[in-house]
């Protein structure tokens, strides 16, 4: 999940669509690429754990997927199972984290999902019966790199659930901008137009 960049009490005005549009969308992408997910093989596409460390009966499962072929399958487990990976953080930035999570109706699972320290999501006996989103946001980031950690039980010999998807963003830059970055933007953009205004004598105003 991104938080779009944005400068509250500024406006813009100005005939030169072109150069403007191309400078804002400079200033977008910049806090854009802050948003990319940081978990490597978030849905188990490679048919595998790769990138993971596992314990517990979960396996790759060809099918039950939230999206592609593959999910991570925990089917009458009734032991508990994890599944682990380890993200490169920066501390003090906060992050989103989602994943989608499918509890059949015969039976329950418990769930957890941690990072770091930070407990960001626990049930017990969900069978939600179809595949339903989770999501923390602003969840801190707690050094150079951050634990994910997620666990399953099934709590009866016929529970089963398939996870999938799973997402760690960092949103700091885009969320939650410093002084010195918003103006460092701002000056960039601002510098830009008035570059154009003086070479195309094409009147600006910014207000």
């Amino acid at each position: 999940m991104c938080h779009a960049l944005h400068f509250p009490g500024f406006k813009f005005k100005t005939t030169m669509k072109r150069p403007l549009a191309i400078v804002l969308s400079v200033l977008t992408l910049a806090g854009a690429q802050a948003c990319a997910n940081l978990v490597q093989n978030p849905g188990f596409e490679t048919g595998d754990f790769t990138g993971w460390t596992v314990s517990g009966d979960i396996s790759a499962f060809a099918g039950g997927a939230h999206s592609g072929t593959y999910s991570a399958s925990f089917d009458g487990a009734i032991s508990a199972g994890s599944l682990d990976q380890t993200i490169a953080t920066t501390p003090g930035d906060v992050y989103d984290i989602s994943f989608w999570l499918f509890g059949y109706t015969q039976g329950g699972i418990n769930v957890s999902g941690s990072f770091g320290s930070d407990t960001f999501y626990s049930v017990n006996d969900l069978h939600n019966g179809s595949y339903m989103q989770i999501t923390a946001n602003d969840v801190l980031g707690t050094g150079s790199s951050t634990l994910l950690h997620l666990t399953f039980q099934d709590i009866g010999s016929d529970s089963s659930g398939y996870l999938d998807d799973i997402s760690v963003a960092d949103v700091t830059p885009a969320g939650v901008p410093d002084a010195a970055s918003t103006a460092g933007l701002l000056g960039l953009g601002l510098a830009g137009l008035l570059a154009l205004r003086r070479r195309l004598a094409v009147p600006v105003s910014v207000y």
